[in-house]
């Protein structure tokens, strides 16, 4: 995917390091996202990492995110990791 994919849609709002807590099913759970873009009709979670974007607790760790966000807004959620060294965006879809 390109760098530039997840940029084609006018960017409203953007949050770095974006501090979420919530509690779902009795359990807490209290984060930082670290871009979370906003468009008029959808938000976007960026999670960057060195190198490796594959590994199961990433995908995980966005599951949180997204259920946060979902938990807010009726908005389209759309989730990605990034990897610094490779350069190489993964969109994660099986929420």
């Amino acid at each position: 995917m390109s760098s530039f994919d997840i940029f084609k849609d006018d960017i409203i709002n953007r949050y770095h390091e974006y501090e979420f807590a919530y509690v779902k099913d009795g359990k807490n759970y209290h984060g930082f996202i670290d871009l979370l873009l906003a468009t008029n009709d959808k938000f976007i979670i960026v999670d960057y990492k060195l190198k490796n974007i594959d590994k199961e607790e990433y995908h995980n760790q966005l599951k949180v995110y997204y259920e946060f966000l979902e938990s807010i807004t009726d908005k389209k959620i759309e989730a990605y990791l990034y990897s610094i060294i490779d350069n190489m965006w993964k969109k994660i879809e099986d929420f």
